[in-house]
């Protein structure tokens, strides 16, 4: 969500910060990288990508689970 960036990880610059969207909740998860993006999750009910240059929001799927 609103807490997603990315920095260059020699100078420690942002590269771009997410501030699109914002998702439910946070977490810790793992992101998993492909070729042009980046997916994350939410908590337990959520996954969303975003591009992986420019930090664009491109999809994202939640379930209501309680």
């Amino acid at each position: 969500g609103a807490s997603l960036c990315a920095v260059d990880a020699d100078s420690g610059k942002d590269i771009w910060n997410n501030d699109s969207w914002n998702s439910r909740e946070g977490c810790t998860a793992t992101l998993s990288i492909g070729q042009d993006f980046v997916i994350g999750g939410s908590h337990w009910g959520a996954l969303y990508a975003n591009d992986k240059k420019t930090g664009k929001y491109l999809w994202g799927e939640s379930k209501k689970l309680f």
